[in-house]
């Protein structure tokens, strides 16, 4: 055999190493993503080929430049895997997918990890057998095979690395829009590691394309003419959800008995408003509505409390602190959960009002040994709410209160409720625990809001209220499928809300919006108006879009848009975009 042979061999052996490796790798990660949903769906074989392609690409682009073949392909495969345990297992708390820009918000992660457990079934088992495969078959093949690198030229070296970097490159980020994947469902469609590659996307706050500090001097100059000042609260609750919206389910009792009744009531708004989160990230739904932004300008799969801000923002707390309200940023848990004290510094709020704040006010706690530190010492909603009333009572001022709830946070085993119960046939037994204790939990987010709108209607002082869910659970996506049903983005990225008010304010039922709209909502029914030319503008939007969320864009019309796709054709959604920049970004 010549020289020309040998050579050959050696590469045509260590390709065919790399392939079947990158085969067992492929097979190893999909079975530890959510359940080997990808295999789940049929046609895919497009996406296994660009998957093969970029493991492949790894593997040998690594290879090129280590000394040994069995080294690098053992530490190649254990990162990936790592990374796929870590996806499964975040999965399994949220409902979403692990990506490297979750990495922003480790520290809340790791504040939340301790109350969630990790549930091992079929699929740990063939990924176990999967592993130990390509252990055996790196140990045994890769010692009779010699390096690529010793048997190419630089030229040729160089070549094969631009060419495996721009697999690794192009794959993910291209395939993505040239396919249709989205940041919510590719994980399952496209594989996992097209995914997390996607997910790397850098992403930061730029300023957009046009804009122009000096046309937005007076964008938030505060112009309000009304004499209305009410008390306005705003309760995002957490996780708060009605889960028959998303899949039917019989329960042992009715869970949301005073919630359904009310608001079929009049003098009051309800619907659906749109979110874009699911199953955590709570953080960015307080950013659209306190912005009235969208995350559709930021990135969906970023997390904006992480992504910077200027020396304030020029957004609602301080409007409403000029107008004479003491402006409350309430969320009776940890201040370091997302950065929330330094974030609500920057939002301009009057007062903090963390768990220590709340304990300072004599608010009691629940007990929970199984909980994170962060949450052993619950404080419910029903005390929460106690604690906003005797707050109000004590300002001379009108106030405005931002609360952000925790007593719902998942996840759904260490409390050991389970008064209420779900009567349907579920397969899995901790998820049937799960959705226990989430509505035994929502049924004490019932009664603790019935206590709070009781006792506002007996209140002399003009309230009104806004209350809507953060999110849904991860337990509203993992019950829908267990029963039969793979529910749209439409269902599950979308919480109940109404306005509500003790004194007269116009009857709407069964709205559609997005949080970012709320607030100009909100002011409207308050009597106090729109407070500035930037809420002047949004309500333009809103009038061409009444819904616009990364997730769910309706027109006027009804039709349903993609978001993306809307905001490339349309101008005002551009000027829209520089304004929030703007108020966030770029305010003095």
């Amino acid at each position: 055999m010549n020289i020309n042979n040998k050579l050959q061999k050696i590469k045509t052996n260590q390709i065919i190493f790399y392939i079947v490796l990158s085969i067992l790798t492929f097979l190893e990660v999909e079975f530890l993503n959510s359940d080997a949903a990808f295999f789940k769906i049929k046609h895919r074989i497009v996406y296994i080929i660009l998957d093969l392609i970029v493991y492949f690409s790894i593997y040998t682009i690594i290879g090129l430049y280590s000394k040994k073949i069995l080294r690098s392909s053992l530490i190649t495969l254990i990162v990936i895997n790592i990374f796929a345990w870590v996806n499964n297992i975040i999965t399994q708390f949220r409902g979403l997918a692990f990506r490297l820009t979750d990495i922003l918000s480790v520290k809340t992660a790791a504040n939340v990890a301790g109350m969630y457990s990790v549930k091992f079934n079929i699929f740990h088992l063939i990924w176990t057998a999967l592993f130990i495969v390509s252990l055996i078959m790196i140990i045994i093949w890769s010692k009779h095979l010699n390096k690529i690198s010793e048997t190419l030229t630089l030229k040729n070296k160089l070549i094969f690395s631009v060419l495996c970097l721009f697999f690794i490159v192009a794959i993910p980020f291209e395939a993505y829009t040239a396919l249709g994947l989205n940041n919510f469902d590719g994980c399952y469609v496209g594989g996992y590691n097209l995914y997390l590659l996607h997910s790397a996307v850098p992403n930061t706050i730029k300023k957009p394309v046009g804009y122009n500090k000096d046309n937005y001097s007076d964008l938030t100059k505060v112009e309000c003419t009304s004499q209305k000042r009410p008390n306005i609260i705003v309760i995002m609750n957490e996780s708060f959800c009605d889960l028959n919206r998303v899949v039917d389910i019989d329960t042992s009792e009715d869970v949301l008995p005073f919630f359904n009744k009310f608001i079929k009531e009049e003098n009051i708004i309800e619907g659906n408003t749109y979110v874009s989160v699911f199953g955590g990230n709570t953080a960015n739904s307080e950013m659209e509505f306190l912005t009235g932004s969208t995350m559709g300008f930021w990135g969906e799969e970023n997390l904006c409390y992480s992504m910077g801000y200027s020396k304030y923002m020029d957004i609602l707390p301080n409007w409403l602190e000029q107008i004479g309200y003491d402006t409350y940023g309430m969320h009776p848990a940890t201040g370091d959960n997302y950065g929330r004290r330094g974030v609500y510094q920057y939002m301009k709020f009057n007062n903090l009002w963390f768990i220590d704040e709340f304990l300072d006010k004599g608010a009691k706690t629940i007990h929970f040994d199984k909980a994170a530190y962060f949450l052993k010492e619950i404080i419910s909603d029903s005390e929460n709410y106690r604690i906003i009333t005797e707050e109000i009572a004590r300002n001379d001022k009108p106030v405005f209160m931002f609360n952000t709830t925790i007593q719902n946070h998942g996840g759904y085993l260490w409390r050991g409720y389970n008064d209420v119960k779900i009567q349907n046939k579920v397969s899995n037994s901790e998820l049937n625990k799960e959705t226990n204790e989430y509505l035994t939990l929502i049924k004490q987010s019932d009664k603790a809001l019935e206590e709070l709108i009781t006792s506002l209607k007996n209140s002399d002082e003009d309230t009104i209220v806004l209350f809507f869910g953060d999110h849904q659970p991860a337990v509203s996506l993992n019950l829908s499928r267990d029963l039969g049903k793979e529910p749209t983005r439409k269902e599950i990225f979308n919480t109940p809300f109404f306005i509500w008010a003790n004194f007269d304010i116009q009857e709407m039922h069964d709205v559609d919006t997005s949080l970012n709209y709320l607030p100009n909502i909100l002011l409207q029914q308050s009597g106090i108006g729109l407070l500035n030319q930037y809420q002047k503008n949004i309500e333009q939007v809103r009038e061409k879009y009444p819904v616009l969320c990364v997730n769910n864009t309706v027109d006027s019309s009804g039709k349903e848009l993609k978001f993306d796709t809307v905001f490339k054709s349309d101008d005002l959604l551009k000027e829209y975009k520089n304004q929030s920049y703007h108020v966030i970004y770029d305010a003095e």
